[in-house]
Formats: C-alpha cells, structure tokens, sequence
C-alpha cells in the first residue's frame, strides 16, 4: 500500500511539474510572438 502511495506521489509530481513547465513553454512563445523578444526572466 505503501508503495502505491508513493508512486502517486510521484507521478503527481511529475506532472505537476509537466504541467508547469508546458504552461512556461507556450507563455514564452506567445511572448515573443507578441513583442518579438525574449521575456524577461
């Protein structure tokens, strides 16, 4: 049981970290479409 808590844990994290790592990717690019620049970060 232990181990299945785990694993959610894990795979949770993982995408969660996906997640924010997509949502970074897509601001980005909309960014520079929008302002033809690199964001500031």
């Amino acid at each position: 049981m232990k181990k299945l808590i785990v694993t959610l844990a894990v795979a949770l994290g993982a995408g969660a970290l996906g997640f924010v790592i997509a949502r970074d990717v897509k601001t980005r690019t909309i960014w520079e479409e929008a302002t033809d620049e690199v964001p500031p970060n």
